[in-house]
């Protein structure tokens, strides 16, 4: 995924396959994930996302919104 944030809290737990999260406007935190994993993301963080293993990802997510929303950091 391209940079970007939200307005609320965002809870997500990996089923499968591998990724490298980033955090920050220059991206200058990550953690590498798979299943079995979940990442925090609070309110107002810049983050993408990209897919390090040869399969697709697969993740849940819960957020504290009322509706969906993606605001672009670029």
């Amino acid at each position: 995924s391209r940079r970007h944030y939200h307005p609320f809290e965002t809870a997500v737990y990996v089923i499968s396959g591998q990724a490298r999260a980033f955090f920050g406007p220059n991206d200058e935190r990550w953690e590498d994930v798979a299943a079995g994993d979940f990442i925090y993301i609070p309110a107002g963080l810049i983050h993408s996302t990209e897919n390090t293993g040869d399969a697709p990802v697969e993740y849940i997510l819960a957020r504290a919104a009322p509706q969906d929303s993606v605001l672009s950091a670029d």
